[in-house]
């Protein structure tokens, strides 16, 4: 059976001129795997400074603002879309750091909430400047047409998550 074949278009209505391509599902995940990987890549390299991997700047900025709620490591890789035991290793080398402090409660031991720290608000805030710098510089490079494209993917698959994770309940 031939692969199913997905039409693109980018730049708005289909003409001559415009971007349009025939991409099959599998391509279409290569493509945009490949894009994650290598923004993913330029960010850690910029986080190298504050000795920080996307997924602990991702897990400082969901804490961060959280405020004084706190999260669990369960719930905090749930919502990031990372691997529980990704996330487990990145907290606890966040708190050997004073970056984040750990709270077990009495009653059900199993039961710990990650909080921030003044120091990992200050980890936090500055490495937010040079990814944000990393984000526009990327941005500045893609042309609109482009960006276009990626949102209306984005878009498509939280759509289908959303359908995917209803499903489910």
């Amino acid at each position: 059976m031939p692969a199913k074949v997905i039409s693109v278009t980018v730049g708005g209505k289909e003409t001559p001129s415009s971007h349009s391509a025939q991409v099959s599902p599998n391509e279409l995940l290569r493509i945009t795997n490949k894009a994650q990987r290598n923004v993913s890549r330029l960010i850690n390299k910029e986080l190298k400074q504050y000795k920080l991997n996307l997924a602990q700047w991702l897990l400082l900025g969901l804490i961060f603002g959280k405020g004084n709620d706190g999260i669990g490591v369960t719930a905090a890789a749930k919502e990031l879309g990372i691997s529980t035991p990704q996330i487990t290793v990145a907290s606890q080398d966040l708190i050997a750091r004073h970056a984040l402090r750990q709270r077990i409660y009495r009653e059900d031991r199993r039961g710990k909430k990650l909080y921030i720290t003044a120091r990992g608000r200050v980890i936090f805030t500055d490495s937010e400047v040079a990814v944000s710098k990393v984000i526009a510089k990327l941005l500045q490079a893609t042309p609109s047409g482009h960006l276009h494209f990626y949102h209306r993917i984005s878009t498509a698959m939280a759509n289908m998550s959303m359908v995917s994770d209803d499903t489910k309940r």
